[in-house]
């Protein structure tokens, strides 16, 4: 069974930084679209700029929540939903889930 990698993307959670930043740059450079987030928005901002330098602006979604704030994830989640776009069935998860 093949997957369209233009209407499905990976999702990778800690994505802005170290090993989540080297995943979402591994699945792009095997052709997949990525949606990376994280928290602090000028991490975000700076890995989705180079990561859309790289692979190209529409391959990359990025954006900051808070995974401490369900609402934030679920719009996250929404937002991908809105645009069409099928969640890869394993979606990576890297970094830490705070639960206050």
């Amino acid at each position: 069974m093949s997957r369209d990698s233009t209407s499905t993307i990976a999702v990778v959670t800690g994505g802005t930084s170290g090993i989540g930043l080297a995943t979402a740059r591994h699945l792009l450079e095997r052709g997949n679209r990525c949606a990376i987030f994280g928290q602090r928005p000028i991490n975000v901002e700076s890995a989705a700029e180079a990561l859309s330098q790289d692979f190209g602006s529409e391959r990359v979604f990025a954006r900051s929540i808070d995974l401490a704030e369900p609402t934030q994830i679920t719009s996250f989640f929404r937002e991908l939903d809105a645009q069409g776009l099928a969640r890869h069935p394993q979606a990576i998860a890297l970094g830490k889930l705070l639960c206050r």
